[in-house]
């Protein structure tokens, strides 16, 4: 038999790092195939040439060559290749955006290429905090995170520090309120438009969303022209909306215009309100009063009575209630003082006729309306002292189910005005 030898042609490296691969290959003297094996920190095998791929990154790796002979030839001596094991280097990749102050803490994220945690700390102490993961804005400027990963057995320590940038948006909007003049009801095309503007004083742009009015007389105004809902404000750059008052209705209305942005302080607001007319200013200081009446002193029982009698105020119209008390056996100028003792009641009247009354309020004229009521005078055992009272309700109270306004009776102005000698009336029933 012949002796045969085994000459390595490609040698493992000296050194390699945790995951990395090399090849390594052989011949042998007799031609035969050289088998190849490794063991430690590596692992991988072949015939004539094999890859091996580290398994760790500490140790040594060998990488073992053998030919075991034949029937014409002596077993090789084997040959040996040592290398030893190194960390791995990692990588972090840490994607960030720049952010507007005031924005809500974040969750920071990052990888390794370790696949391991990645953990976080703050370099600019005075822009932004760290707490775990959390980024806490504080302030204007450049915000710097280190995302480290400290590596293990396999990988070598790695760190990255990203930063962005923290600008403001400061969004104000000029007038910031807007008292409406007097507008005619239904009448949109002739009110007089008002311009406001948007301004972004802020470092960075700002993207305004859909322009809206809201709050509780929100229908009572409109949009003119639109030149700011989804623009984009960069730095000291402003536009331009404009505002209607369309009243469908009289009254003291108020509003919202809403401007939404990605300001984290969103959505910016300015006050809409309106002007008081002549006329809404009469109904709200001007009460109406009982203007005339028609009752007689006394009244026979059984019979039936036209009752009439005249409300003058500045309302559009007014429903009134006639109530009667009896008086018999109640102190002495308590009749009538109390609205759940009476006897019988009109009920809410609508006006038979109106026409203009003789009082004006700043060029602003009153109504006079007519009531009447059919009256049955009741049963008596003796003549009956009784109280009548007249009361009224105007539109808005109508429409707000608010209670009735108790009346004075013409000439009773007195300091007794809200009791006996000012509301209420003293007549007779009369027994038959």
């Amino acid at each position: 038999m012949r002796n045969q030898t085994i000459s390595v042609t490609q040698h493992a490296p000296a050194t390699a790092a945790y995951n990395t691969t090399f090849t390594v290959s052989a011949t042998a003297s007799s031609s035969l195939a050289v088998a190849i094996t490794s063991s430690g920190s590596c692992t991988g095998s072949g015939s004539g040439s094999a890859t091996i791929t580290m398994t760790s990154g500490t140790g040594t790796c060998t990488v073992r060559y053998n030919q075991a002979g034949n029937t014409n030839y002596t077993p090789a001596p084997d040959v040996t290749d040592a290398t030893t094991a190194q960390k791995a280097a990692q990588t972090i990749s840490f994607p960030l955006t720049d952010k507007v102050l005031g924005s809500p803490s974040f969750t920071a994220s990052a990888t390794a290429s370790s696949g391991l945690t990645v953990s976080f700390s703050e370099r600019t102490p005075t822009v932004c905090s760290v707490s775990g993961n959390t980024v806490t804005l504080l302030a204007a400027g450049t915000c710097t995170v280190r995302a480290s990963q400290g590596g293990n057995p396999n990988y070598n320590p790695a760190q990255l520090d990203g930063s962005f940038a923290v600008g403001t948006i400061q969004l104000s909007v000029s007038p910031s309120n807007w008292l409406f003049g007097v507008e005619q009801l239904g009448d949109c095309a002739s009110s007089q438009p008002v311009a406001f503007t948007v301004k972004n004083s802020g470092t960075f742009s700002c993207t305004l969303g859909t322009l809206a009015i809201g709050g509780p007389d929100a229908g009572q105004f409109s949009f003119g022209t639109n030149g700011c809902t989804g623009q984009t404000l960069t730095s000291g750059s402003s536009c331009t909306v404009q505002v209607k008052f369309c009243p469908t209705s009289v009254g003291s209305k108020g509003a919202n215009l809403l401007i939404p942005s990605n300001d984290p302080q969103t959505p910016l607001t300015a006050f809409l309100y309106n002007h008081e007319s002549r006329a809404e200013e009469a109904r709200r200081r001007l009460p109406p009063v009982l203007y005339s009446l028609n009752v007689p002193e006394e009244m026979i029982e059984g019979q039936q009575y036209t009752l009439t009698w005249s409300l003058l105020g500045y309302d559009e119209s007014y429903q009134s209630n006639i109530v009667f008390f009896n008086c018999t056996g109640m102190p002495a100028g308590t009749c009538g003082a109390a609205y759940g003792t009476h006897f019988h009641e009109s009920g809410d009247l609508n006006p038979q006729d109106s026409e203009p009354g003789e009082w004006t309020y700043s060029g602003v004229r009153s109504t006079k309306f007519d009531f009447s009521y059919a009256f049955t005078a009741p049963a008596v055992t003796a003549d009956t002292t009784i109280v009548i009272r007249f009361y009224s309700t105007d539109q808005a109270d109508i429409e707000a189910g608010r209670a009735s306004l108790s009346l004075l009776i013409p000439g009773r102005l007195s300091n007794t005005y809200y009791d006996s000698e000012g509301r209420r009336l003293v007549k007779i029933i009369k027994n038959q």
